[in-house]
């Protein structure tokens, strides 16, 4: 700029020196001068020096509103399945009436003291692809409203009725137990997710220990479990494929802590079937009930072999027991009560006994004077059912000859 002004000064002075006629000099100025204006228009360039556009940039600047992604940051919500996790009724646990130093007991470091019970020679015990069983869906655990409302009791009896009766919980249905080490361990269908369950009885407490496995997976589709103790000690569990129409087979599954169980085979391989109960001797005795029938049809056989149909009652929830004296135990639910049947070796059935108590789904747990029921929701508990005039023994009828 100094130098433009000094150009100007020259050029104004020739101007007044030499009149209206340009001289070379003069000309040489003016050039010089026109050039100088041309670079100070390049070099001030304000449109360029202020770029409020590209300085503020406010699309990019509030970019991570876009990395806030509800659906996504929420998903451990979704991922907390309150009816596999949240179990109050385990939780809270109840603490019993009853005292456990009253029950028969007659299991010794969790073995049964029964030498009856043992597997026929032709039974082995191996794992192997079994269609129905081993291949059973694999269904997602998810609740079961169907039994959410069932209440599990626990009881003792006495002579011909229940008593010193308490609810272990809601949302349990279809129980079987065992005494281990004097401690009653339970297993049953659970509401919060259609799972079997495993259970204990400690110090008066009603503890789940949770869903059970079967070959590593906790999965929905097995039902109405049975369980006894093989001669090895482990856990034999008898359940039905639950995925079918209409339910079956029966399946038998093994474990060595009572939680995690593996496939064996096939007990029954028929549709239509459900609540088995096993009890085991020179040969199996197994008490089934027809579907969407009141009919109980009682086994004898082995699953190698396979199972001769010797007789039919009327029932619901069949429960096959061994008592201490070796007599065989068969609990059914028929005319508003539970009706005993008896047997020696489980070829030809007697009436027993009628057990004055309104209730269902009776499993006597192995080993002990205990049972657990199924009373309707609501009603407190099985109830006495007044003895009336003298009823006729119910009828067993003879399948085979």
């Amino acid at each position: 700029m100094k130098k433009l002004g000094a150009v100007v000064c020259l050029l104004l002075l020739a101007s007044a020196c030499g009149g209206s006629s340009d001289s070379d000099e003069l000309t040489a100025l003016r050039e010089e001068v026109s050039m100088l204006e041309e670079q100070i228009t390049t070099t001030v360039v304000p449109s360029t020096t202020v770029v409020p556009s590209t300085t503020e940039i406010p699309s990019t600047t509030e970019v991570p509103s876009a990395t806030v992604v509800p659906s996504t940051t929420e998903v451990p919500d979704m991922q907390v399945a309150p009816n596999t996790t949240v179990i109050p009724s385990i939780t809270e646990a109840p603490v019993l009436t009853f005292d456990l130093s009253e029950t028969e007991v007659s299991v010794v470091d969790g073995i049964e003291n029964s030498s009856s019970k043992e597997l026929p020679e032709e039974t082995e015990l191996v794992k192997d692809h079994q269609p129905g069983c081993s291949d059973i869906p694999r269904r997602q655990p998810s609740f079961e409203a169907g039994i959410a409302k069932h209440e599990l009791w626990i009881g003792r009896v006495a002579d011909d009725v229940i008593i010193d009766q308490k609810m272990l919980g809601q949302g349990f249905s279809v129980a079987d137990g065992l005494m281990i080490d004097g401690k009653p361990h339970l297993w049953m269908m659970a509401a919060s997710d259609h799972v079997l369950h495993h259970a204990i009885i400690d110090r008066g407490n009603f503890i789940d220990l949770g869903p059970i496995s079967i070959d590593g997976d906790i999965f929905q589709g097995v039902i109405d479990p049975d369980i006894f103790l093989l001669p090895d000690g482990s856990f034999g569990l008898v359940a039905v494929n639950g995925t079918n129409r209409k339910a079956g087979p029966i399946c038998l599954f093994k474990s060595y802590d009572g939680q995690n169980f593996e496939t064996i085979r096939i007990v029954l391989d028929e549709i239509g079937v459900q609540d088995p109960s096993v009890v085991i001797l020179d040969d199996w005795v197994m008490a089934v009930k027809t579907v969407d029938k009141q009919e109980i049809r009682v086994l004898i056989g082995n699953p190698d072999k396979g199972f001769i149909e010797m007789h039919t009652l009327e029932g619901g929830d069949p429960d096959l027991t061994i008592s201490k004296e070796g007599t065989l135990k068969l609990t059914v639910c028929s005319e508003g009560m539970l009706i005993v049947y008896s047997s020696t070796t489980g070829n030809s059935w007697e009436f027993h006994k009628r057990i004055r108590s309104q209730t269902c789904g009776p499993a006597t747990i192995s080993g002990s004077n205990l049972i657990l029921h199924l009373p309707k929701p609501g009603q407190g508990g099985a109830i006495e059912v007044l003895e009336g005039p003298s009823q006729p023994a119910p009828s067993i009828t003879t399948s085979v000859n």
